[in-house]
């Protein structure tokens, strides 16, 4: 979808930190990360030109929406 994905360190803890706690594995972490994901890899397609997408750990807890730009 030509969209570079960006995951900031504190995505990435937050990621650990969910899967630690519910005791997870690798599976566990492909459902967490889905969970955040579906949104974008649903609206990515419709958006065009190059894109950015950042994800931080307020989308990964939920409480907001993953960051799309648009790079002319």
């Amino acid at each position: 979808d030509d969209a570079e994905l960006i995951f900031t360190e504190d995505a990435l803890d937050a990621v650990a930190d969910l899967a630690i706690k519910r005791k997870t594995g690798a599976r566990g972490i492909r459902a967490i990360v889905e969970s955040f994901m579906t949104e974008v890899m649903y609206r990515l397609p419709s958006v065009k030109g190059h894109k950015k997408v950042v994800i931080d750990g307020k989308t990964v807890m939920g409480i907001s929406s993953p960051e799309i730009e648009i790079k002319e």
